[in-house]
């Protein structure tokens, strides 16, 4: 991904430098992680995008809004998920 080095931790992965447009800056890989975790290592500044795997993160108390939701058809837990971007506002 453009020579960056992302990280991951216990649930989800992140970039602690800005990821390149169209990229997300942290991506949650199980539900129920803690927003203020998730953020603590990433930049929130304009243009952050964070993809949300389980719609179960309060982005919007953080600032973010969405870009867009989905619902994955066969899904046995019927979740939406969906990244957030531009960063607090």
């Amino acid at each position: 991904m453009h020579g960056i080095v992302g990280h991951f931790r216990a649930g989800y992965w992140f970039s602690p430098v800005r990821t390149p447009r169209y990229y997300p800056d942290a991506v949650t890989l199980l539900p129920e992680i803690p927003l203020e975790q998730v953020l603590s290592g990433i930049d929130t500044s304009e243009g952050c995008s964070v993809k949300d795997s389980f719609a179960g993160l309060d982005l919007a108390a953080a600032g973010f809004r969405p870009l867009f939701t989905a619902h994955w058809p066969g899904s046995p837990l019927g979740l939406a998920s969906g990244p957030y971007g531009d960063g607090p506002s």
